[in-house]
């Protein structure tokens, strides 16, 4: 009894040596060696991989023999080869910025005419002399609003903002739209203390005319109320700058067009206010553009739209650093310590440029 349960025991030991030393050799054997006992494949092993008819029911296409697939190697541990002498290090190709891939052709009016010069603006001139940042105050209706723009964005006085602060390195301008869609001169006169003086603006941009002359108001009435509308602004000690007509089919088309650009005429001539000329602005564009000139203005023939915008807005920022530069022979504080001691739209002082005349950069 004693003998069978010894001879028992001895063949329980010696299955158990077997099944623990065949995992080894199936590790350690060489390519093409068994890798089980009696010949046995992985496959049929506990743990093993499955087999080509497990994992679809197919047998798989033999193939010959191939090397076993090298472990994962971090970049860090990749082996570095040398480069042959004198050749530069590789560098990876820089992804273009996405303002290259966006950019759109430049307009048909960019760099294209020069409108007059304004004349001196001295209250701007002090105030960019000094520290505190400058306010100006777009005032008018659709064209001022930025009817035909696609965003607030693309309207000229925030094109103007952007503009002026390229051009005037380290100072700070604010630029305040206040125009209005089909707003009058009487309308906009009406609401001076709320959008204009309250601001407290060194700079008022006026663009007026147009409305009167598409609704044909009476020329005297207008006349009346933008002449008093000047004398107040100009009597808050306030640099002001009449914008006139824009040069399109349904202006340019009615009989009163020229009595209205007269109006401006005499208003500069007589009264001395800087007028910012963008009916002849546009004409140069319209001359350059030649048929094209229409993807200039918003559909309804009237408007402008963002391109028209941003090149009105660019020749009115360098009208308006022109305008406020220290005159010819003088410094920047002027001999009375300050820019521009005299009165708006006059010359400041000796060396001053007269109304129309450009002024020093």
């Amino acid at each position: 009894m004693n003998r069978r349960r010894l001879s028992h025991l001895a063949t329980a030991f010696s299955c158990a040596a077997l099944l623990a030393a065949a995992p080894a050799r199936a590790q350690d054997g060489a390519p093409g060696a068994a890798a089980g006992p009696a010949g046995a494949s992985p496959a049929t092993l506990p743990g093993g991989p499955p087999s080509p008819t497990e994992q679809g029911g197919t047998p798989l296409p033999a193939a010959g023999p191939t090397p076993s697939p090298a472990p994962p190697v971090a970049p860090q541990d990749a082996p570095r080869i040398p480069a042959p002498p004198g050749t530069a290090p590789t560098v990876p190709a820089a992804a273009p910025s996405p303002a290259a891939v966006v950019r759109p052709p430049e307009p048909h009016c960019s760099g294209i005419g020069r409108p007059a010069p304004l004349g001196r603006l001295p209250i701007t001139a002090a105030r960019l002399a000094g520290r505190e940042p400058l306010t100006i105050v777009a005032l008018g209706s659709s064209t001022t609003a930025g009817a035909g723009a696609t965003s607030i964005a693309a309207t000229y006085p925030s094109r103007l903002g952007v503009e002026l602060t390229r051009r005037l390195p380290g100072k700070a301008v604010r630029v305040i739209n206040k125009g209005v869609n089909g707003q009058d001169v009487q309308e906009e006169v009406e609401r001076f203390e709320r959008d204009v003086f309250q601001d407290g603006p060194q700079l008022v941009i006026w663009q007026l005319g147009t409305n009167a002359l598409l609704r044909e108001l009476d020329f005297d009435s207008f006349s009346r109320l933008a002449e008093d509308g000047v004398a107040r602004i100009r009597a808050h000690g306030i640099d002001l700058v009449l914008m006139d007509l824009q040069y399109a089919p349904r202006v340019t088309g009615s009989p009163g067009t020229q009595r209205m650009l007269g109006w401006f005429d005499r208003m500069a001539q007589r009264e001395g206010v800087p007028v910012f000329r963008r009916f002849e602005l546009m004409r140069q564009w319209a001359e350059h553009a030649g048929e094209q000139y229409a993807s200039l203005l918003a559909p309804d023939s009237l408007h402008m739209n963002d391109e028209s915008y941003a090149c009105l807005a660019a020749a009115l920022a360098d009208a308006i650093v022109q305008a406020a530069a220290p005159p010819a022979g003088a410094s920047a504080h002027g001999p009375g310590g300050r820019v521009g001691a005299g009165a708006p739209g006059n010359p400041a002082g000796p060396g001053a440029t007269a109304p129309g005349t450009p002024a020093a950069r």
